[in-house]
C-alpha cells in the first residue's frame, strides 16, 4: 500500500477520524497534511517520525515497507490473496475471480451441478475485510508473544531466586562451623522452604490469572 493509503489508514485507525484534527496535533497547516494524503507529497523526515510516534507505528509501516494492508491499487496481490484465502475452494461450489474493476471485483461460481453464477462484490468491503482480519491476527499474534516473553521472564527471575534460596539451604544444612545453634538454624532453613514455597505458589497464580483462557 502507497504512503498516502497507509497515512490514512493509520490515522483513522487510531481514531483520528478528521485530516484537519491530525494537521493540529502535528502543528502543521492542514493543506500540508492533506497534500501527503491526497497529492503524493511525503514529509520530511522529522514529520514522518513525529507522525509514526503519534499514530504508534513504525516509520516502515508507513512507507509501507513491512505492512501486510492491502491499499485499492493493488489489483494483482488483491487477486493472490483472495485466492490463497478461497483455495481449497469450499465444498459446496468452486469460486473463481474473473475480473477486477476499480470499484468492484467479479466473481464466478460453479456449483456441483455444473451451474454457473456471477457476482460483483465492491471491492472496498473486500479490501476492508481482509485488512481487518490481518490486524485481527497480527495482534492475536502479538498477543501470544507478549504471554510468552512475560512468561519466560517471570518465570526466569522465579527460578534463579529459587537456585539461590536453595544453595542457601544447601549452606545453611551442611555448615557444620555455624555460630548458630541447631535450632535457630532449622528456623532458618524453614523460614526458606517457605519463600521457594511462595514463589512457586506465584507464579502458578500468575499463569492462572495472565494468560487468556
Amino acid at each position: 500500500m502507497s504512503f498516502q493509503e497507509n497515512l490514512r489508514y493509520y490515522r483513522e485507525k487510531a481514531g483520528y477520524k478528521q485530516a484537519k484534527e491530525f494537521a493540529k496535533i502535528l502543528n502543521i497547516s492542514y493543506t500540508t497534511y492533506t497534500s501527503y494524503e491526497n497529492q503524493g507529497r511525503e514529509p520530511k523526515y522529522n514529520t514522518l517520525c513525529k507522525i509514526a510516534d503519534i499514530l504508534q507505528v513504525s516509520t516502515d509501516d508507513l512507507l509501507g515497507r513491512t505492512t501486510n494492508i492491502i491499499g485499492n491499487n493493488e489489483d494483482e496481490r488483491l487477486k493472490k490473496t483472495i485466492q490463497e484465502l478461497i483455495y481449497p475452494c469450499i465444498s459446496i461450489a468452486d469460486i473463481s475471480i474473473d475480473d477486477i474493476t476499480e470499484n468492484n471485483i467479479k466473481f464466478t461460481i460453479m456449483f456441483p451441478s455444473k451451474t454457473t453464477a456471477t457476482a460483483s462484490i465492491s471491492k472496498d468491503k473486500i479490501i476492508n475485510t481482509i485488512n481487518k482480519l490481518n490486524q485481527k491476527y497480527f495482534y492475536k499474534k502479538q498477543k501470544y508473544f507478549q504471554n510468552y516473553i512475560t512468561d519466560t521472564v517471570v518465570s526466569t527471575i522465579s527460578n534463579n531466586l529459587k537456585d539461590k534460596l536453595n544453595n542457601m539451604l544447601d549452606k545453611v544444612k551442611n555448615d557444620k562451623n555455624s555460630p548458630f545453634t541447631k535450632e535457630q538454624r532449622t528456623e532458618f532453613m524453614e523460614y526458606i522452604k517457605e519463600q521457594i514455597k511462595s514463589l512457586d505458589n506465584n507464579q502458578t497464580l500468575f499463569n492462572e490469572n495472565y494468560f487468556d483462557k
